[in-house]
């Protein structure tokens, strides 16, 4: 392979974090679609689906990590009762209510 085409994958592969992450303004939206057209074999769909599975990989932890009630609730698309779920960084009631 090139250098030229190395780093032309190498800058896609970038750009790719970033609109996952924070989205692409419209100039690195040009400068994605230029190099996607110079490295015409090279598969953006197939890296979306890599990143969304490291992604998904990374929240399954986080989801085995919650109060089992609420990982549930989470797994099968369910909200659970805003009573029954406080955040860990809100104060608890007996907090509140201490003086």
């Amino acid at each position: 392979m090139s250098p030229r085409k190395e780093s032309s994958q190498v800058r896609i592969l970038e750009l790719l974090a970033d609109e996952a992450v924070f989205g692409l303004g419209a100039s690195q939206e040009r400068e994605l679609q230029r190099l996607l057209r110079a490295v015409p074999g090279f598969d953006r769909d197939c890296m979306q689906r890599v990143a969304t599975t490291v992604l998904l990989a990374g929240v399954e932890d986080r989801l085995q990590s919650l109060p089992p009630a609420l990982a549930h609730s989470i797994a099968v698309g369910e909200r659970p009762p805003r009573n029954q779920h406080t955040s860990p960084l809100s104060p608890s009631s007996a907090e509140l209510s201490e003086p």
